[in-house]
């Protein structure tokens, strides 16, 4: 349920202010200062069409995101309007944006030189669509940090790159209801870390979903479909990786490319459909002593293998390479 600010903000609503209570709201108002984190308030709005004064209130908001965010103290909500902002941004430590009732409402347009947004500790992005960058976001190492409802597209490298972290819950990067298309490289590129990703599309990327030595994840109702790459580029090391209802489709290489370089780890897909994957379903991969057994910890359960063109899972493939 959106809040009394989001349904002002959304449709750009007058204020309203019933009888004689102007005069006292004026000078509450001059007691207490601008409006704004500053006067006690914890949401900030930007209007990229305000011609006007700028204090980050609702009557006069800041014209871009960026010098909201420079405002912006811990717990801070900023809200955007409607409109497309051609800014690199970095969210501070807890700091929550959020865009439109659609998630293409608002549009923060990037440079390549860096990513479109930068993310830091507790921090939580809602509702927007984040193109260009050399990523789209970018997580910053131990950083904890939500994505929920948001469109990433034509990143140069990763739609979203994740530093790596412990594995602690206060360390985790949460993706819910999220689009990711278009990237040149993966969908989601994550250092080790611990990923929640539920709900979500990784659609047309180099690889839709790159995750290296160590990472915990655990990944629900996602769809990894038509990337020119891998749908999933894993590696068993030190992994606990569990999934549930996957859709892994059409990719041009594996559907899922499973590299063991001999150290133990966990990885479970449960009813999951590769299908129609220009090489193997399941590739299992081998890059150094061990790998072999060590692929033995790769379970499936009621998992559709049908039509990838190789087959539906690889004999161990042998491959010569160090990390």
């Amino acid at each position: 349920m959106q809040t009394k600010q989001q349904n002002w903000f959304f449709g750009k609503q007058g204020r309203r202010i019933i009888g004689g209570s102007v005069l006292a709201i004026g000078l509450f108002g001059l007691l207490l200062g601008p409006v704004g984190v500053l006067g006690g308030s914890k949401n900030l709005y930007v209007d990229k069409d305000n011609h006007g004064r700028e204090d980050g209130s609702k009557d006069h908001p800041y014209r871009t995101i960026d010098r909201a965010l420079h405002r912006a103290k811990s717990g801070t909500r900023v809200f955007v309007a409607g409109g497309r902002y051609k800014e690199n941004i970095i969210l501070p430590k807890d700091v929550k944006l959020v865009g439109g009732k659609n998630k293409d409402d608002v549009i923060i347009e990037g440079s390549d030189a860096k990513p479109t947004v930068t993310m830091r500790n507790d921090s939580e992005i809602q509702k927007v669509t984040i193109k260009g960058g050399r990523h789209g976001i970018r997580v910053e190492e131990n950083a904890e940090a939500k994505i929920i409802r948001v469109t990433i597209k034509d990143s140069r490298r990763d739609g979203i790159h994740i530093d790596r972290g412990t594995l602690n819950k206060k360390d985790e990067v949460y993706i819910e209801k999220t689009e990711i298309k278009n990237s040149r490289l993966a969908g989601i590129f994550s250092e080790k870390r611990s990923v929640v990703i539920l709900d979500t599309d990784i659609l047309r990327n180099g690889d839709g979903l790159d995750l290296t030595a160590g990472v915990k994840a655990w990944i629900k109702d996602t769809r990894l479909n038509d990337n020119r790459g891998s749908g999933l580029k894993l590696v068993l090391d030190g992994a606990s990786f569990w999934s549930r209802d996957l859709s892994v489709r059409r990719n041009g290489r594996e559907g899922a490319e499973i590299n063991a370089y001999g150290a133990h780890g966990t990885i479970g897909f449960r009813e999951a459909a590769f299908i129609d994957n220009g090489r193997y379903g399941i590739a299992k991969v081998i890059r150094g002593q061990g790998g072999e057994v060590a692929l033995r910890a790769v379970t499936l359960t009621t998992v559709r293998l049908e039509g990838n063109r190789n087959g539906a899972v690889s004999a161990p493939l042998w491959v010569q390479t160090t990390k």
